[in-house]
């Protein structure tokens, strides 16, 4: 067993010419189909991520990354970082004040790895040489898909070990869901439940009685990534995602950059709903990876809400990527249940929110944290039993 270390110290010394050179052989691996893949952890996105600086991640962040081989191939990949990260106390959307704390993570919230009964050994041989007293962990934070090799390490050996503190509870319970494509989009429709199809129906006539020759265009060619990212912005600007948690912008240099790298790999769609006038109301964005199309972002203006332009836009995206030839097997929605999530998802996967935690400080606040979400978990359940929690939910998006 031999383990390669690809380390930066944080202070921008990172060799990204390192990463390029092992990016061949990475990429060989991922032809096997190692488990734990995705496009948030193939070589060539990192790569991009890192070069363009996305979250300042050369100013702020240390990375490891662990390769682990075996008779001369490799067998594991754990592209990890450590960042300065502020605990929020929250309720709900609000923050009430911060702790820093240094924070552990993984890019794609998995290790790449061979499907093998060694995979556990492998697993304690990388952690073993990150978790090292040096570098001052208060803790790890990881979305894990339940029924995998890589969660049953975690939650069984961290749990068992005296250092760390698992704190998952009923709140943390969450099913991700993807949208498994049949046939063809009809079939997809047809597949919904009557209220669901119902509800189609009610959008779409909303948009069309009240935006009659409103535009949907699709984005792909690295030219054109500007524009829809000024059209995004435009879009954030007036959104309840805005209001809630403050505008960031994507349309800036680095981030341009970016997303024109990804673009010339073939990866990116980019959905854009216009209304009658020309402005730009509402926009999904998401990666075609392998067979997976990653759902990323969405958002929409919340002047339009009456016509649903967040969920016509998902219908026309859904109709336009199963036009598409090859056509994604799968539309991944994310670690999380938001409402269109599950009414449109047919497929759920088992997941947690898992926090493994190295210091008495992160342990006491993250403690306290539980028992906020907690209420606020018992709250939502309430609202479920009297059948209103999506209408509460929409209302307060929606909220001027």
């Amino acid at each position: 067993m031999q383990l390669t270390i690809l380390l930066s110290d944080g202070t921008g010394a990172w060799q990204v010419d390192q990463l390029e050179a092992l990016t061949p052989e990475w990429l060989a691996f991922l032809e096997t189909q190692p488990l734990g893949a995705s496009v948030f952890n193939d070589p060539l996105y990192l790569t991009s991520y890192i070069k363009n600086d996305i979250g300042k991640m050369n100013r702020t962040e240390t990375l490891s990354f662990c390769i682990l081989r075996e008779d001369g191939h490799i067998r594991c990949v754990a592209p990890i970082y450590f960042r300065p990260y502020n605990l929020s106390i929250r309720l709900a959307t609000k923050n009430f004040f911060r702790i820093p704390i240094r924070l552990m993570a993984v890019f794609g919230e998995s290790f790449v790895y061979e499907d093998s009964p060694k995979c556990h050994e492998w697993f304690r041989a990388i952690f073993n040489v990150i978790l090292r007293p040096s570098q001052k962990i208060d803790r790890y934070t990881v979305e894990l898909f339940l029924e995998s090799p890589f969660a049953d390490y975690l939650l069984k050996h961290f749990e068992s070990n005296h250092r760390v503190r698992c704190v998952p509870n009923e709140t943390m319970w969450q099913n991700s869901h993807q949208i498994v494509f049949p046939e063809s989009f009809d079939a997809l429709i047809a597949s919904y439940s009557q209220s669901t199809k119902k509800n189609i129906r009610k959008n779409k006539n909303a948009l069309e009685k009240n935006e009659p020759r409103s535009q949907f265009l699709c984005f792909t060619h690295p030219e054109d990534m500007h524009h829809f990212l000024e059209n995004m912005d435009e879009i954030r600007k007036s959104s309840w995602k805005s209001t809630t948690y403050g505008f960031t912008p994507w349309n800036v240099p680095n981030r341009v950059a970016f997303i024109h790298y990804l673009a010339l790999l073939g990866w990116v769609r980019g959905y854009l709903l216009l209304a009658e006038s020309g402005r730009p109301i509402a926009f999904r964005y998401g990666l075609c990876y392998r067979d997976c199309f990653h759902a990323i972002d969405t958002c929409y203006d919340t002047a339009y809400h009456h016509i649903s332009p967040g969920t016509n836009t998902l219908y026309k995206m859904l109709e336009m990527l199963m036009a598409e030839q090859p056509c994604a097997k799968y539309l991944d929605f994310g670690f999380g249940s938001m409402p269109h999530k599950v009414i449109y998802g047919n497929k759920t996967i088992p997941s947690l929110e898992v926090s493994f935690h190295y210091s008495i400080k992160s342990r006491f606040w993250c403690s306290i944290q539980n028992c906020i979400d907690r209420f606020v978990w018992l709250a939502k359940k309430a609202l479920n039993r009297l059948g209103i929690e999506n209408w509460v939910h929409k209302y307060l998006k929606n909220k001027k």
